[in-house]
Parts: structure tokens; sequence; C-alpha cells
């Protein structure tokens, strides 16, 4: 019996792992796109909107970040107890 509590908590923190580089190959691309300052051109109707990232980018950035904190926070919960 212990050692499927053993398998199941590798399994866990392996996935945590998971989770938390994922997390920072996102962040990472976010910070990307946000220093690349680009602009999303569309033409509708031969009407040009131009569209910036920026904003997009802020709420990408504040997601990836709850994330990190969220996975961090329960990993240590699980560690701890």
């Amino acid at each position: 019996m212990d050692w499927i509590l053993l398998f199941e908590k590798q399994i866990l923190y392996s996935y945590y792992v998971f989770l938390i580089l994922f997390n920072l190959t996102t962040i990472y691309l976010i910070l990307s796109i946000l220093f690349d300052d680009h602009l999303i051109c569309i033409s509708l109707a031969e009407i040009l909107k131009m569209y910036s990232l920026r904003k997009l980018v802020y709420l990408l950035f504040i997601n990836g970040m709850s994330n990190m904190l969220f996975i961090c926070v329960s990993l240590i919960a699980k560690l701890y107890s």
C-alpha cells in the first residue's frame, strides 16, 4: 500500500514540475511579445485598424504569474502536509 502512495506522490510532483516549466516558458514568450511591440493591422472594407498587443500581453502576464503563485503555494502545502 505504501508503494502506491509513493508512486502517486512521484506522479504529482512531476506534474507540478511540468506545470512550473510550462508556465515559465509561457511567461518568457509573453515578455518577448511585450518587448517586440508589434502592431496587428486589420483591413476590413478599406478601413485600416491597428491594434497594439500591449494590453493583451499584460493580461496574459498577470494570468501566468497567478498560475505560478497557485502552483507554488499548492506544492508547498503538499510538501508540508
